[in-house]
């Protein structure tokens, strides 16, 4: 289990037990039980803890290796308690050319890992990762190969911070060969 600090507002109350020893009263020690309330971070799974701070609006910065970059925007929105919809908005530069790009992905958490779902007409509802996440030296790291027919989509997700995320990519196929790395940056709330 682990802590996350920076960006929960919530916080679980914890009641700390003590005895105060007062003057004796006929021969005898009296004691009164006191309560203080005190509070901590919650104690959440690696995944929780990433999940909780995906949450918001972040630049999107991916570069193609060889054929170009896109600059743009990532929304995390809250649906519910375990579903995050994921929205990039930007521009896909090429090398004689410019043109917008969007994606739509649904994050779940779902046990001890999130769950990446397309969220596109034709494949909406489909699994594409499933990230189970471990403690690094620096924030969580997830890995996950993605099948599909003879086409292999493998991530590697890396929470850094708070504040940055970076997501390689690397797509094998008969037909394709490419690589993606992206890097997320928190924009101030």
């Amino acid at each position: 289990m682990f802590y996350l600090c920076s960006n929960v507002k919530r916080f679980c109350s914890l009641k700390v037990l003590f005895f105060e020893t007062l003057p004796k009263i006929e021969g005898m020690p009296y004691n009164r039980l006191m309560t203080q309330k005190i509070f901590h971070p919650p104690i959440l799974s690696a995944a929780q803890a990433v999940f909780e701070a995906l949450k918001g609006t972040w630049t999107l910065h991916r570069i193609i290796p060889g054929q170009g970059h896109v600059d743009g925007e990532v929304t995390f929105r809250n649906i519910d308690a375990t579903h995050l919809l994921y929205e990039e908005h930007g521009t896909l530069h090429l090398p004689h050319s410019s043109t917008e790009a969007t994606r739509s992905y649904l994050y779940e958490l779902k046990d001890d890992k999130i769950v990446i779902y397309y969220n596109d007409p034709a494949r909406s509802g489909e699994v594409l990762h499933e990230l189970v996440f471990e403690p690094k030296t620096r924030g969580f790291a997830a890995h996950h190969c993605h099948v599909c027919a003879e086409d292999t989509y493998e991530i590697k997700f890396r929470f850094i911070s708070d504040h940055q995320i970076e997501m390689d990519y690397d797509v094998r196929g008969p037909q394709k060969g490419y690589a993606l790395h992206t890097v997320l940056t928190r924009l101030p709330s």
